[in-house]
C-alpha cells in the first residue's frame, strides 16, 4: 500500500512534529530550537530526501528499507543522531549489518562480490552466527541481512535465528536470488517475524539475468517476488543497473515490470565488476552514467506518474553526498567470517571465527582508515550535482 498526497504530507507533519519534540527533550528549547533551524538549513539533512510516497506494510510505514520504519521510536532516534552527526560531528551510530550466513550458492553472477569465499560445505556455524547477531545486537544495530551465498540454502538456520531474536525490534531482512523461496516459506518466515526480502533481479529480460546468473534465474527470482508478494513481508528487488538500464524507456519498463508482480522498493546499484568478468553489457558505469542512476532515481521518487509503482533508491546517489557508509552506520560479515567496512572494500579488518565482532568494529573506528571502492572513488574524485 503506498501512501501519498495529503495522507503522506499529514504524515510527514507528524514525524516533523515528534523530531521536534525529541530535539527538544534532548537540548533543551532554546538549543533545541537553534539546532532544528541549523539542521534544516543543512545541505545534508535527511528531509530533504524524503520521497512523495511511503510504503505501508503491515504495521510498518518505510521511507527506505535501510532504515527503520518512520512510525516508530528508532526512526526518531535515527533523525536525532543525525542531527548531532551533521551539526556537532559526533560519530555515526550503527544502523545495520550484513551477515552472510551461508557459503554455498546454486549460481555464479559474474558480479557476485564474494565468489571466491563460495564453497560445498558451510564455513560459518549456526553458533558463531548467533554470538555474532547478539554482539550486533548490543552495539545497537536495527537492521540485520541474512545474505550468502544463498542463505534459502540455510532455510533451518534462518528459522532458528528468527525465533532467537523474536520480540528484540530488530528488523531481520533476507538477501537472496530468490531460489528456493517459495509461499508457503515466506508465510513461515513472515510469521516468525523477517520484515522484508531484498530479491536479486536485474532485468525484464530472462536471458540477459541466466546468462550471468545462470540456469532459470530469473524465473526463480519472479516466482519468489509474487510468493513474497502475497504475505506481509516488504518487497525489495536487488537491481545491479546495466547500461541499457540508464535509458529512460528501459528503466520506466523495469519499474512497471516490478510494480506489476509485487515489488514495492527497488534498490539500484552501479556495477562493480572485475575486468575479466566484465563486458560490454555488464560493465563499470562512468561518472555521468553514475550521475544518471542518481537521475532515475529521483524522477521516480519525484514524479505523480510513478505514485503506484515501486519506490526506486540509489545508494550510491546518497553516498555521493554524505560520503562512504561503509564502517560508518553498517559493516559486513562474508561467508567466511571475514569482516569488512563494505563488501567492495578489499581490506579485511578481522574475522568473526577468532574475534568478536565488537572488538573488531571499535578496533577499525579507533584506527580511522579510509578506503573506497572504485565507485567511491569517482565520486570522492567529482561531487555529484
Amino acid at each position: 500500500m503506498f501512501i501519498s498526497g495529503l495522507k503522506k504530507y499529514l504524515f510527514d507533519f507528524y514525524i516533523l512534529f515528534r523530531f521536534f519534540i525529541s530535539v527538544i527533550k534532548r537540548y533543551g528549547f532554546i538549543k533545541g530550537v537553534s539546532n532544528i533551524l541549523l539542521y534544516f538549513k543543512h545541505k545534508q539533512n535527511l528531509f530533504r530526501d524524503l520521497p512523495n510516497r511511503y510504503i505501508k506494510k503491515g504495521s510498518f510505514i518505510f521511507v527506505v528499507p535501510d532504515v527503520p520504519p518512520v512510525n516508530t521510536k528508532d526512526f526518531i532516534k535515527y533523525l536525532i543522531n543525525d542531527l548531532a552527526l551533521q551539526l556537532n560531528k559526533q560519530k555515526p551510530t550503527l544502523l545495520f549489518s550484513i551477515i552472510c550466513i551461508s557459503s554455498v550458492c546454486p549460481y555464479k553472477c559474474r558480479y557476485c562480490y564474494n565468489i571466491s569465499s563460495h564453497t560445498k560445505e558451510q564455513q560459518l556455524s549456526f553458533e558463531v552466527i548467533i554470538k555474532t547477531i547478539e554482539e550486533l545486537i548490543k552495539l545497537g544495530v536495527k537492521n540485520i541481512y541474512l545474505s550468502g551465498g544463498e542463505p534459502m540454502m540455510r532455510f533451518e538456520v534462518i528459522i532458528e535465528i528468527l525465533k532467537k531474536f523474536s520480540n528484540q525490534g530488530i528488523g531481520f531482512w533476507l538477501v537472496t536470488t530468490g531460489w528456493g523461496l517459495d509461499k508457503e516459506k515466506a508465510i513461515t518466515l513472515e510469521n516468525l517475524g523477517l520484515r522484508g526480502v531484498m530479491i536479486s533481479l536485474d532485468d525484464v529480460v530472462p536471458y540477459r539475468i541466466n546468462n550471468i546468473k545462470g540456469k532459470a534465474a530469473f524465473e526463480n527470482a519472479v516466482k519468489a517476488i509474487k510468493a513474497a508478494s502475497e504475505t506481509n513481508l516488504v518487497v525489495v528487488a536487488d537491481c545491479v543497473v546495466h547500461k541499457d538500464m540508464l535509458k529512460v524507456e528501459n528503466f520506466e519498463a523495469y519499474i512497471s515490470f516490478a510494480g506489476s508482480i509485487g515489488v514495492d522498493f527497488i534498490n539500484l546499484y552501479a556495477p562493480r565488476i572485475k575486468e575479466d568478468m566484465a563486458n560490454e553489457e555488464l560493465r563499470n558505469l562512468s561518472v555521468s552514467e553514475l550521475r544518471q542512476i542518481g537521475y532515475l532515481a529521483k524522477q521516480n521518487q519525484t514524479l505523480s506518474k510513478y505514485l503506484q509503482l515501486p519506490l526506486a533508491y540509489s545508494p550510491d546517489e546518497f553516498e555521493s553526498r554524505r560520503g562512504c557508509l561503509g564502517g560508518e552506520v553498517f559493516f559486513y560479515i562474508g561467508p567466511d567470517g571475514s569482516v569488512k567496512a563494505c563488501p567492495f572494500k578489499e581490506k579485511v579488518i578481522g574475522n568473526v571465527k577468532n574475534k568478536n565482532i565488537a572488538d573488531i568494529i571499535n578496533e577499525y573506528r579507533s584506527s580511522n582508515e579510509k578506503e573506497y571502492c572504485a565507485v567511491n572513488s569517482l565520486l570522492v574524485q567529482e561531487k555529484w550535482d
